[in-house]
């Protein structure tokens, strides 16, 4: 991730996206939030097992909020590493570290990873990050 300052004074952080529609309304929902100080950018290396693994127990904490929210299947992409996982209500994980949905009307869920990090440890609620467009979904 790469950061830079903006004629206004706004700080705007650049990521490497996955490529999906939804990639750039939850960067940009993402930069604001972070500078309303909603949310917080987790400390982690950009890549790596360490990495891997941190996010791993995050989409784990995170499909626990997914089934008590009762939500429908779907792919999850954390946008920012790009790294898509699956989503099936009343499985007790989720498969992660899966192949982009071949078929264009598969459900979505999009996140960032400092979205993931900020809802998995209980700093921001499911439904609050859903009304700050910091999750979206494509149903």
């Amino acid at each position: 991730m790469q950061s830079f300052g903006s004629p206004a004074g706004m700080q705007l952080f650049i990521f490497q996206t996955a490529d999906h529609p939804l990639s750039l309304p939850v960067q940009l929902a993402t930069n604001r939030a972070h500078k309303a100080k909603l949310i917080q950018r987790p400390h982690l290396p950009d890549s790596g097992e360490e990495a891997f693994r941190q996010v791993s127990w995050w989409l784990t904490l995170f499909a626990q909020q997914l089934q008590a929210n009762n939500q429908k299947d779907a792919y999850l992409v954390v946008i920012d590493i790009p790294l898509w996982s699956e989503f099936k209500q009343g499985r007790r994980f989720m498969r992660i570290d899966v192949e982009p949905p071949i078929d264009q009307e598969a459900p979505v869920i999009a996140l960032t990873k400092a979205t993931l990090y900020s809802v998995a440890n209980g700093l921001l609620s499911f439904e609050e990050a859903k009304e700050q467009n910091l999750i979206m979904s494509t149903y």
